[in-house]
């Protein structure tokens, strides 16, 4: 089974900063939580992709990968 691209990121990550793949996601998890929780009105077209509901951990990798990539293409 081909790994997906968020998977890959949890990974490299747990890796370069010399814990589990758990622990990373636990500490994404939690930003996540606190992002959702005071969203407030900012970023409406990033928090409206998921209809009034928390993103997944995959979800939101993917989403924010998007962003950066699309600020450092643009220059944003």
């Amino acid at each position: 089974m081909k790994k997906s691209k968020a998977t890959k990121i949890l990974e490299k990550t747990a890796i370069s900063e010399g814990v589990t793949v758990a622990e990373i996601r636990r500490g994404i998890q939690e930003a996540i939580d606190i992002a959702y929780e005071n969203r407030g009105e900012s970023m409406p077209e990033f928090w409206g992709k998921w209809k009034n509901r928390k993103p997944t951990i995959e979800e939101f990798i993917v989403a924010t990968n998007k962003s950066v990539l699309a600020k450092l293409k643009f220059g944003s």
